[in-house]
């Protein structure tokens, strides 16, 4: 049987794609605030809006291509069973092949995702600050005795 490994990506594994971010300087909340796009009530105020908003969304996803990192971590499933829990709503790691994504704020173009169960024999997390709720909890649901490896721009760190 194959080790489960879990991965946790963030914004930086899409920006390396060239998709913009949210919270960069030039993120896309630029110009709107987060109310007015992403939350059921600016849907109710003013679906127009949100519409041209994803819409932009998925027309700049239309453009961009899975990097390196997204083809790496589909490669892994040759010999892991690998989990992505990503926070982005990007299709680019199954793009990349990946075959087991759980979408954490929905995906640019389905109306829901479901994903697998959350038990690991290791857990990655990738590009995330680990600043936003509820991605930033997932790594406590992970059992204690697993390794997990934190990877930033300048590090790859273990937590044992």
């Amino acid at each position: 049987m194959r080790k489960k490994l879990v991965v946790l990506s963030g914004a930086g594994m899409s920006a390396e794609s060239g998709l913009k971010t949210f919270r960069d300087a030039d993120g896309l909340w630029e110009g709107h605030s987060i109310y007015a796009v992403a939350t059921p009530e600016a849907w109710n105020r003013n679906p127009d809006l949100v519409n041209d908003f994803y819409n932009q969304r998925r027309k700049q996803l239309s453009e961009v291509t899975p990097n390196s990192a997204h083809l790496a971590l589909a490669s892994l499933e040759e010999e892991y069973e690998v989990i992505i829990i990503t926070q982005n709503v990007d299709d680019l790691h199954e793009r990349a092949g990946s075959s087991q994504v759980l979408h954490l704020h929905g995906e640019l173009n389905k109306v829901r995702s479901i994903g697998p169960d959350q038990e690991a024999d290791s857990l990655v997390v990738i590009g995330t600050s680990l600043h936003v709720y509820p991605a930033a909890g997932l790594v406590h649901e992970a059992p204690t005795y697993i390794p997990r490896f934190y990877i930033t721009q300048r590090r790859i760190t273990l937590d044992d």
